[in-house]
């Protein structure tokens, strides 16, 4: 579980939002952060709603070391709908003349569209994984607090 408070932190940092910031977007405190930051284990609600946020698979969040990752980019995934799109000329004599402008922004909606679906399908998978580890969790306690009220009511 070490990994989770480095990732945590890691993709705060690259995301580029402060601990106060992630404490609003998580509607906790900023010592909260701080304090998963060190190493408390955040609760499960707390590390869903990460895991949504940043659009990370689960089983990724809490088991790899994001930071180690070749393109040192996690969200490239993500779209941020915001900031513009690089490349694209600002006027039509930056267009090579080869090239069809219609074309050109045809190819960047279409990278656009992939991006999306990448981004969804990514969504997907988190959910996927959140409620695999719920089940996991509910399959854990249940067995547990049976045999707890069996005993009771005897």
């Amino acid at each position: 579980m070490d990994f989770l408070r480095l990732n945590i932190k890691y993709l705060r940092v690259i995301n580029g939002l402060t601990q106060v910031q992630l404490a609003e977007i998580l509607d906790v405190s900023r010592s909260n952060i701080a304090s998963y930051e060190s190493g408390t284990i955040p609760p499960v609600d707390i590390v869903h709603r990460l895991v949504n946020h940043f659009n990370i698979k689960f089983n990724d969040f809490i088991e790899k070391d994001l930071s180690s990752f070749e393109s040192k980019n996690v969200n490239t995934v993500l779209i941020n709908t915001d900031r513009e799109i690089p490349n694209i000329p600002k006027q039509t004599s930056q267009v090579n003349e080869q090239v069809n402008p219609i074309d050109f922004y045809r190819a960047k909606n279409i990278e656009s569209l992939e991006r999306i679906i990448t981004a969804q399908e990514t969504v997907i998978r988190t959910q996927q994984d959140t409620i695999d580890a719920l089940k996991e969790v509910i399959t854990e306690i249940r067995p547990k607090s049976t045999k707890k009220e069996f005993h009771k009511s005897q």
